[in-house]
């Protein structure tokens, strides 16, 4: 196993070094997972009328449609 400071162009699900798709998939989704626990105090913050608004746009940014 390289040390992370001896892989050049990145680190994490970028490094050129992880080549194992799965693995990828795996820390794109930790990372998903991170965001969304950082934020979750700032949404339920957001007054009720907003809450419902922000998080169709989420989805929609996230999981769009495919085209008809």
């Amino acid at each position: 196993m390289q040390d992370v400071r001896t892989i050049s162009g990145g680190y994490g699900p970028w490094s050129p070094a992880l080549s194992n798709v799965a693995e990828r998939n795996a820390q794109l989704r930790s990372m998903a997972t991170n965001a969304f626990m950082q934020a979750q105090d700032l949404v339920e913050r957001l007054p009720p009328i907003w809450r419902p608004k922000l998080l169709s746009v989420f989805m929609h940014v996230t999981w769009p449609r495919a085209p008809p």
